[in-house]
């Protein structure tokens, strides 16, 4: 690296480790979410809410989908796979990563059947239900977001398996809990532009709630995941700089300054917390980021490589073609023409990191 770049390097960080507070730190999380999201999102929806009357029992099945639930009004149970019901009280809050089979039930022994059934049996009692029997039903708003399955990001295989916001813990997050208000206007009145404004608010309902998530919960955890290395202060503004600056060249020892720590120390700890060292997560986003440009824009293969650091195209198309197994020009077709069978689409498989 030459003695200019270094000094901009060194420039850059410290600019960014003076001005950092517990306030900039929230924003650091915040926007690292919103990159990640923006690359590993393929899409979220809101299911609805409804009013389920008892007897009723919804199965969820596992997919590449993380499932929100939010009990507006009454109880009712969640039941994970081999664990004990879990009751849910009026104001809870449920985010189930993606591939969590679960149960929601009006009862701890009450039977399942598939989610679709069940939503369509709710809608033809409720047209026959009288006022009371509509006033006593339990009323739960649902949500789902779905991830790309050609952009395996560590945060997804890292979301938790359930983020549980008690009514306390949600009334207490005031953007969590506005938000909530807002997407349920939409579900009930749906109106000019709803089909624009739903998936931006569920966008954010995902970030707020793993923001809650690690201000409310305790920060100890043996499972890497980029949610708990989003914790540590250090690590998470290298993360911010690895995400603002894809095509920078990155060294262990410039990240390391940026997260004021020692070179030996930012390593072990990063790799720690995210699951992998500095170098192999800077080259997965280069290659997270170039994805997403070659599927949503029609830039050349070399203006995408040298917009994700690599100094020419062929070094890109090799490293790319290492990583999912085709080229840029192969995999961008493939992509485009399995729009609507996205399990089609090449994975980003964690032992095929290209460097």
């Amino acid at each position: 690296m030459s003695e200019k770049t270094q000094l901009s390097t060194r420039t850059l960080v410290a600019s960014r480790s003076a001005t950092y507070d517990e306030h900039r730190g929230e924003e650091v999380v915040v926007d690292v979410l919103s990159d990640v999201l923006s690359v590993a999102g393929a899409g979220s929806a809101l299911l609805g809410c409804r009013k389920m009357l008892a007897p009723w029992g919804l199965e969820v099945t596992p997919s590449f989908q993380a499932s929100i639930h939010f009990v507006r009004r009454g109880s009712c149970w969640l039941q994970l796979k081999a664990e004990a019901p879990r009751r849910l009280s009026e104001g809870d809050l449920l985010l189930l990563g993606p591939g969590v089979a679960h149960v929601l039930k009006d009862a701890p022994n009450r039977p399942a059947r598939p989610y679709e059934e069940v939503i369509a049996e709710m809608d033809r009692r409720a047209r026959k239900a009288t006022p009371r029997q509509l006033d006593d039903a339990c009323e739960v708003l649902c949500a789902k977001y779905s991830f790309d399955a050609s952009q395996t990001h560590p945060f997804v295989s890292g979301l938790p398996t359930l983020v549980h916001l008690t009514t306390d813990e949600v009334s207490g997050q005031r953007q969590l809990s506005h938000l909530l208000d807002a997407l349920y206007l939409e579900a009930a009145s749906p109106g000019e532009g709803s089909t624009l404004i739903v998936p931006r608010l569920v966008d954010t309902l995902l970030v707020l709630i793993l923001r809650a998530q690690m201000r409310l919960r305790d920060t100890a955890s043996t499972r890497p995941s980029l949610c708990v290395a989003l914790r540590d202060p250090g690590i998470s503004r290298a993360l911010k700089l690895i995400h603002e600056q894809p095509n920078h060249a990155w060294t262990v020892g410039a990240l390391a300054q940026g997260a004021a720590k020692s070179r030996a120390t930012f390593a072990r700890r990063f790799t720690q917390l995210v699951g992998e060292p500095p170098a192999a997560y800077l080259a997965r986003w280069r290659m997270c980021v170039a994805g997403k440009a070659l599927r949503e824009s029609n830039q050349s293969v070399d203006d995408i490589a040298y917009a994700v650091g690599y100094e020419s195209g062929a070094a890109f198309c090799k490293a790319f073609k290492r990583t999912f197994g085709l080229s840029p020009a192969r995999w961008r077709r493939a992509v485009r023409d399995s729009a609507t069978e996205s399990s089609a689409l090449p994975a980003l498989p964690a032992e095929r990191i290209a460097s």
